[in-house]
């Protein structure tokens, strides 16, 4: 990743996500392929399925003994969960943060973690995010998962042993997991300023500066801003490509 900085704060910003060749028109067959079989995957998806394993082997109570709630499995699966939100979280804060192995090129805010702020508990923020993560994330995870696994237990959803349809769900989880975060929804907007370029699709979006859009037009891709405030929506255009 190219790392860019813009503005007087100096931060980085990163590029346009670039749209998959399963989602192009016209479509590339070959590249759209290669993306379904190694890039739709590469790297963590293939990291969680090595994961995913040796998890549910070893590292899961067996379903006889998750068909009711209990305290003892529900804390085990809670603890589990802990341990590997410490090896991730844990590792790329230590490989981020404390041994700075990418410096401060791709990082969005540039400023250290505060250690002595009233904004955050302890007035430390890594302590802060330690304990929401915890607290909250690894709770409302553990909850979801210990209801899933309890409803496959008791019977109240079948377990479907076919292989074919194991390696589907998969690929059917990537693929939806890709579409809900870059968020390739086609629109058709219609104002003064975009009124030209009937298809647009969102590409990315940035916390207080509003959606951004790719439109096209007789074969040509455009950038706009979507900048809102108090019910009424401006479209700014930032380039052509």
């Amino acid at each position: 990743m190219t790392a860019t900085v813009s503005g007087s704060d100096q931060n980085y910003r990163p590029e346009l996500i670039k749209v998959p060749p399963l989602y192009v028109w016209p479509p590339r067959p070959l590249k759209a392929l290669r993306y379904l079989l190694f890039d739709l995957l590469y790297p963590w998806g293939f990291i969680y399925l090595v994961l995913a394993f040796p998890t549910w082997w070893y590292l899961t109570p067996a379903l006889e003994t998750m068909t009711s709630f209990d305290p003892g499995w529900i804390g085990l699966l809670w603890l589990r969960n802990c341990a590997f939100l410490f090896l991730f979280a844990g590792g790329l804060h230590w490989y981020l943060h404390r041994r700075r192995a990418q410096g401060v090129a791709c990082r969005l805010n540039r400023k250290d973690l505060s250690g002595d702020s009233k904004l955050f508990l302890w007035h430390d923020q890594v302590k802060d995010n330690m304990f929401w993560s915890i607290a909250s994330g690894v709770t409302i995870w553990t909850g979801f998962e210990a209801i899933s696994y309890w409803i496959y237990a008791s019977g109240r959803l079948p377990i479907i042993d076919n292989p074919w349809y194991f390696v589907a769900c998969i690929y059917l989880l990537f693929l939806w997991s890709t579409t809900n975060f870059t968020r390739y929804i086609e629109y058709f907007i219609s104002s003064r300023s975009t009124g030209r370029y009937t298809k647009c699709i969102i590409v990315t979006s940035t916390s207080g500066r509003g959606a951004v859009f790719r439109c096209i037009r007789s074969n040509t891709c455009f950038t706009f801003r979507r900048s809102c405030s108090g019910g009424s929506c401006r479209f700014t255009r930032l380039s052509l490509f």
